[in-house]
């Protein structure tokens, strides 16, 4: 993939993420709403962030919603797996969301 066409995607997968987070907090707002779909479109945030950095460092990826296994593809010299050592939790939102209602911790 050309550089232009790869920053484009990459763009583009970080504008979808953007929206979907924004979709998300909206919903929080929304008292008539299930948090499940807030949910949701957090992990959907989350995958599209992720498969943007890929994108851009031009790393193959599985077709997949695991958040762990797509943030163990990016580099060892970058701090996300530190950061971020868990994402388990919400990549279970991915398909939890739309199929079943799993218990909500407080």
């Amino acid at each position: 993939m050309q550089a232009i066409d790869r920053l484009a995607d990459t763009s583009r997968w970080l504008r979808y993420a953007e929206e979907d987070l924004r979709t998300a907090e909206t919903l929080l707002r929304q008292p008539d709403v299930p948090p499940r779909q807030a949910c949701w479109c957090a992990q959907q945030s989350a995958e599209k962030t992720l498969k943007a950095v890929l994108i851009f460092l031009e790393i193959d990826f599985p077709r997949t919603h695991d958040l762990d296994a797509l943030r163990n593809l990016a580099p060892e010299s970058w701090q996300l797996k530190a950061t971020h050592p868990d994402l388990a939790p919400l990549t279970r939102w991915a398909v939890d969301a739309r199929v079943k209602c799993p218990k909500l911790r407080t």
